[in-house]
């Protein structure tokens, strides 16, 4: 990502439209984005392009602080052992 010195958007409830001053490197390509927006399910990011291209990535991939993957593990473990109990 690219930023220039001054940045501007209009900030809506999971969305960012009108947004200057951003561009992202597609291949060796630099593109500028125009909107960003949150998936209704909260699970997605899209970046758009005034040219109407647009990416999605999880929205895990632009957290902080991402949950460990230790508690997934664990949810695995719990629930395989609930059904090894199951079976017997």
């Amino acid at each position: 990502m690219w930023y220039a010195g001054e940045v501007t958007t209009f900030v809506e409830k999971r969305r960012m439209h009108g947004l200057t001053g951003v561009k992202s490197k597609e291949v060796l390509i630099w593109v500028s984005l125009s909107e960003i927006v949150v998936s209704p399910s909260g699970t997605k990011i899209v970046f758009c392009s005034p040219a109407g291209l647009s990416r999605a990535f999880p929205v895990i991939a632009s957290q902080l602080n991402p949950p460990p993957p230790a508690e997934k593990k664990e949810e695995t473990a719990a629930t395989a052992n609930g059904s090894e109990e199951s079976n017997r």
